[in-house]
């Protein structure tokens, strides 16, 4: 395990830390999963939009 230290006033403070894995899923499932394909393409339309505003807002 891994330990985050803190010194406050003549205390130590450890702390573990957690890392990305772990935390997996402690939000709760609110939403069903989304996969990377879905990720990118939400990205490039996203991309593309802001694209054709600043296109816009110059002409």
């Amino acid at each position: 395990m891994m330990l985050s230290q803190t010194v406050e006033g003549n205390r130590l403070i450890l702390e573990p830390l957690h890392d990305v894995d772990s935390l997996a899923g402690s939000l709760g499932t609110g939403r069903a999963p989304v996969s990377l394909e879905k990720m990118n393409q939400g990205a490039r339309a996203a991309l593309a939009r802001a694209g054709r505003k600043a296109l816009r807002a110059d002409g």
